[in-house]
């Protein structure tokens, strides 16, 4: 079951990677309220997610530590490449971290407005709000 939890923190790669397709054609662009509505529907399946597979594991520590290890380490990757090196690295690894919290950067970006733009910011607070979003999940589901 731990696999499983950590295979659904690989989701937030595939909306990220669509996400980016979909900005990339043609330079498509994407209203701000459109952007607000993904992040939002994103931690909703999120916390859907959490909330769908607390039943089967019944400490909700298990559950928040196995959903977070991937988001975990996208942010320590940010925190290397954004605030130290001052760039993403020029391969896969590089874009995998740009692309993850993308789906997220939209309400992120606005929670940290009054504080100056950093994505490595941005980032922290999108993945304090997939922690926030799931631990509701499972707090809504005790049985």
């Amino acid at each position: 079951m731990v696999v499983v939890l950590i295979a659904l923190g690989l989701i937030p790669f595939a909306l990220g990677g669509l996400l980016q397709w979909i900005l990339s054609l043609n330079n498509f662009l994407l209203a701000p309220a459109v952007l607000i509505v993904i992040s939002l529907v994103t931690l909703l399946i999120w916390g859907i997610l959490a909330y769908l597979i607390k039943p089967y594991i019944k400490s909700t520590t298990k559950v928040m530590l196995g959903m977070h290890v991937i988001p975990l380490l996208v942010l320590l990757l940010h925190g290397i490449q954004g605030p130290v090196l001052h760039q993403y690295w020029p391969n896969f690894l590089g874009l995998l971290t740009q692309i993850y919290y993308l789906p997220l950067v939209r309400v992120g970006s606005i929670l940290t407005s009054w504080m100056g733009t950093s994505m490595f910011l941005i980032c922290l607070v999108s993945f304090l709000l997939m922690v926030g979003v799931s631990f509701a999940g499972c707090k809504l589901n005790k049985k």
